[in-house]
């Protein structure tokens, strides 16, 4: 079945080798899923450009000197990935594994709330603190247990995680592919008949990865407290706190999928301030 009305394939069937198309698009509607192997992944490798990235990072400076003027503390770091990235397999795509991509431009992004996630696991399991901590409680919130206990209050975090964004190159989609390759499927099909041996068949799977190489542009925003006389920690501790907790995830435990085996991981000499 296809993915999008006759009329629509009609109209990408004349388009098609045209490069200034939606990277995004192409890839969650247009890929054909009747290809094989590489093939299907053709217009996205081949025929397409982001001529408008590095406008999106123009966009993304001028929100943060907004914030900025409002008292904001924002803190800014640039990395250069070591190893591919794997991001967004989990997103449904015609080709079984998808890749997070910015809706409207169509650019492989890092998305903020899994940066945002990845912090406050390092916080936890790195920096010893605890989830109810002020110092976890003022950057993350502080969000109700199940039950939550009498007189507790809900609290919003004083951070934002921006999405990461590549630093365009060529005006080329930070793009290519890797395999996965399965070859147990008949033990697991039948586990009683089959030996989980090397000898079956492997089962090649294709999915697009950001190529290791590609720069990347993370930001971050602390608001400052309603009240000095509250107590909490200023924006710039935060801030700073923040900064290094993200380079020791970049650095450390990658992020996106696969991390395990390696993927996701930045070179630390390469991280450094942007503005």
């Amino acid at each position: 079945m296809a993915p999008v009305p006759g009329m629509t394939r009609n109209l990408w069937n004349e388009v098609q080798g045209v490069t200034d198309l939606h990277p995004g698009l192409v890839f969650y509607r247009f890929l054909d899923p009747t290809a094989q192997g590489t093939d299907q992944f053709k217009p996205l490798r081949e025929d397409l450009a982001v001529p408008y990235a590095g406008a999106l990072l123009q966009r993304t400076k001028e929100h943060l000197q907004a914030l900025q003027r409002l008292s904001w503390e924002v803190r800014c770091v640039e990395g250069r990935l070591d190893t591919r990235l794997a991001v967004g397999l989990g997103i449904p795509s015609p080709t079984e594994n998808g890749l997070a991509m910015d809706h409207i431009h169509g650019i492989p992004i890092i998305p903020g709330s899994g940066l945002k996630g990845l912090c406050l696991d390092w916080a936890i399991e790195m920096a010893g603190l605890k989830a109810h901590d002020a110092m976890v409680t003022a950057i993350f919130g502080a969000q109700p247990p199940s039950p939550p206990p009498q007189g507790f209050r809900p609290k919003a975090g004083r951070a934002i995680f921006f999405d990461a964004l590549p630093v365009p190159q060529n005006n080329s989609v930070p793009v290519e592919l890797d395999i996965m390759n399965p070859h147990y499927g008949p033990y697991y099909s039948a586990p009683s008949a089959n030996a989980p041996a090397d000898y079956h068949k492997p089962n090649i799977i294709y999915f697009a990865v950001v190529p290791a190489g590609t720069v990347f542009r993370f930001a971050l925003a602390v608001r400052p407290p309603f009240s000095v006389a509250s107590g909490e920690p200023t924006a710039a501790y935060l801030a700073d706190t923040l900064e290094q907790w993200l380079c020791g995830v970049l650095v450390n435990w990658g992020v996106g999928a696969k991390t395990r085996i390696g993927y996701g991981l930045f070179d630390e000499n390469s991280l450094k301030a942007w503005s």
